[in-house]
């Protein structure tokens, strides 16, 4: 029969490295959530980095929730109003074939967040994989690839390709 916690707390040197471990999570966790409160202080301090967190915010927000929020459905055709300027009943206009702009803007963000979201986790994946080898082989191995990641972060400038001018 398990003992309550209070009582394996007390039994003596067996459990002790528990206890140390629990009460060294527990500070870990007050400093994180200090240093997140702290950061989130000073970005509310500044109101242009304030401004920008909420439009991000409810761009996601509008992402995320499209199919519920959108006041038309992306697909749907409305045959009276092609290519129609805004007004109030379709307040971004509509297209060639008469759909709503703004409800198809809306599920375009779904889109966007999957791709972002895909390209970070994949960035991710590949980016802790060889921290960890740098970090677990060190010497040669480390430099290696750190020489390495230095020369293909330095390369994208040069693959994008020549830059074209547009003359006026």
């Amino acid at each position: 029969m398990a003992q309550p916690r209070e009582k394996r707390r007390s039994t003596g040197a067996a459990t002790a490295g528990w206890a140390a471990g629990d009460q060294s999570y527990l500070l870990w966790a007050r400093a994180t959530a200090i240093s997140l409160l702290t950061l989130t202080l000073r970005l509310l301090r500044n109101p242009i980095t304030l401004i920008a967190f909420l439009v991000l915010l409810t761009l996601i927000f509008v992402s995320v929730f499209a199919p519920w929020i959108s006041p038309y459905d992306r697909l749907a055709i409305d045959s009276t109003n092609l290519d129609a300027s805004p007004t109030l009943k379709h307040p971004f206009g509509t297209d060639e074939v008469g759909r709503d702009v703004l409800s198809r803007l809306m599920h375009a963000g779904r889109v966007s967040l999957s791709v972002a979201l895909g390209a970070e986790g994949v960035a991710l994946a590949i980016g802790v994989r060889i921290g960890l080898a740098a970090g677990f082989f060190r010497g040669a191995v480390d430099a290696t690839l750190m020489r390495t990641m230095d020369s293909v972060l330095a390369f994208p400038p040069y693959l994008a390709g020549p830059r074209h001018s547009i003359d006026c």
